[in-house]
Formats: C-alpha cells, structure tokens, sequence
C-alpha cells in the first residue's frame, strides 16, 4: 500500500509541476520541453504567443472567482479545436503559448492564419459569454524559417505579441499586461 500510495503522490506532484492548477492546461515547463522536442524533431511548426489586452482591468470589475472563471473559459476555448499534435499552454497569467503543426512547405500565410483562429475563438467565447474583453494579442513565429533556436522563436513570437499589442487601441498605458 506504501508504494502505492507513494506512486500516487508522485504523479500528482508531477502533474501539478507540468500543468495549470486554473485551466487545466500544460504550464511552462511543459511548453519548454515540449518546443525544444519540437525543435529537435525538425518538422515544420508555428509557435503563438498570445495574451488577453487589459484583463486585470476586468478582472478587477468581476472579482478574482468570476475573473478565474473567464479565463478558463478562454483557455478551455483556445485549446478547443485543435488537432494532432497541436498543443496550447498556460505560461501565466494572461499569457498563452501555442505549438501548431503546418505542411511541410511552412507556408508563412497559412501559418499566420492558423496563428490567430485558436485566440480569436477565445475572444469570441468570452464575447459570448457576456464579457467584453478588450482584446487579445498575438505574434507567430515559423519554425525553421524564423529562427535557428528554440529561444530564439521564442523571443522573436513575444516581440511579435508586443508589437501587435502596442498597435492594438484597446491597449492605453497603465493598464497594459506584463508579458
């Protein structure tokens, strides 16, 4: 019964290490490992960065528990329709990572297409729902086309998050994300 118990323990300290207690979704460390696999696995891919604009503002207007909920909701959405090999994450906060499978060609449009239906689903769940999100950023980096490293994709995905967030006009200083 000891080791039983003990295997269990383990598991669930595993888990909890490699998943999102909120959504239910991979957390970092399961996205870093999962895109140096990626990487070393040399098939085409498209990583996303993403994140919900201004959320601690209506988060505050809702409460933590209602605030919690919507977020769910969010991710719940952005990891809905997804196929194959396709993954999404919680890295924190409001701040969402994707790993999404393209043709072998590595077509940037279609990419950059791809890159934008899973957060403009999420946006449109909570629009559904009630609640009006000010928006969502969103950068993509194609992989290898864009980078040679992991890091580097990584990096060059959250300069293009930034970028877009800046060009976005639901986005007003002092109320910006940390991202």
């Amino acid at each position: 019964m000891t080791g039983t118990r003990r295997r269990a323990e383990l598991n669930a300290a595993q888990r909890e290490a490699n998943f999102d207690a909120l959504t239910g979704l991979p957390g970092r460390r399961a996205f870093e490992r999962d895109l140096e696999a990626r990487v070393a696995g040399g098939q085409p891919f498209v990583l996303v960065r993403c994140g919900f604009t201004n959320f601690g503002v209506l988060n505050g207007a809702l409460g933590h528990v209602e605030g919690d909920a919507l977020l769910a909701r969010c991710a719940a959405t952005l990891a809905s329709g997804l196929s194959g090999d396709d993954r999404v994450y919680r890295l924190d906060g409001v701040q969402f990572a994707l790993l999404l499978s393209v043709s072998p060609e590595g077509d940037r449009g279609a990419a950059e297409g791809q890159a934008r239906e899973a957060p403009a689903r999420a946006l449109e769940a909570a629009r559904d729902a009630g609640y009006e999100l000010p928006g969502i950023s969103v950068g993509a980096a194609l992989w290898p086309r864009d980078a040679r490293s992991a890091r580097a994709l990584l990096h060059l995905a959250n300069q293009r998050r930034q970028a877009d967030e800046r060009r976005s006009p639901a986005v007003t200083s002092g109320q910006r994300e940390e991202g």
